[in-house]
């Protein structure tokens, strides 16, 4: 059957079935998909010749509570009341908003505690640090702690971490005479056999030739 929508009016579509969508003037409407793991939103822009679309997919955390409106919809189509059938679209959409709060809140706080662990990565260098030690510091567990790296760093934790000494091993190469072996120590490798194998794979140059290479360049 064809439905004609107005501004304000929402159009709900059980489960296994679908619509087929005919614009006939320009308008925007949202549309938004109840998965069983996750809510699809999908914005659609139609000017009178373009469509427009935004997508946006939302994980379903915290009570059911969506779950409980949607089977309330279904009771109302069997039996039909309109001024029920308004609140409970009206708290659906409540808790819609509830769920794209909680995404924005929860990207929030993964990328403060992603520059919290940077900064103090940072500043222990020297320090044998594993995943594991890094997690418990932060009161998260080693495999929350790799999501954010991936998330937020776009790589892991021991390659940012790998990185990182390996810089403030560049920077010492590039201003000090401290032997090959105080470097290692002091950008928190404990061997510097190792140190200078990962050096080398990572610069292309062995410790020392990185240092000649540096000092060579500044008198030239």
């Amino acid at each position: 059957s064809e439905t004609m929508l107005s501004a304000s009016q929402v159009l709900y579509v059980q489960a296994g079935k679908w619509t087929l969508p005919e614009w006939t003037a320009p308008a925007s409407t949202l549309s938004i998909l109840f998965g069983r793991q996750k809510l699809g939103f999908c914005v659609q822009h139609w000017d009178g010749r373009q469509l427009r679309t935004e997508k946006q997919n939302v994980a379903r955390l915290g009570p059911r509570v969506g779950s409980y409106l949607l089977l309330s919809l279904n009771e109302i189509c069997l039996q039909p009341d309109p001024v029920t059938a308004r609140l409970v679209v009206a708290a659906l959409l409540s808790h819609c908003l509830e769920q794209l709060v909680g995404l924005e809140m929860r990207v929030s706080r993964s990328r403060d505690l992603f520059l919290a662990v940077q900064d103090y990565l940072e500043e222990h260098l020297t320090q044998p640090l594993t995943r594991e030690s890094v997690a418990k510091r932060f009161h998260i567990t080693p495999n929350y702690l790799s999501h954010i790296f991936q998330k937020s760093g776009s790589v892991g934790f021991n390659e940012f971490l790998t990185s990182v000494r390996l810089e403030k091993a560049k920077k010492l190469l590039r201003g000090y005479d401290l032997k090959v072996k105080e470097i290692a120590h002091n950008c928190g490798f404990v061997d510097s056999n190792y140190f200078c194998r990962v050096f080398k794979r990572y610069t292309e140059r062995s410790p020392s030739e990185y240092r000649r290479h540096c000092r060579s360049a500044q008198q030239g």
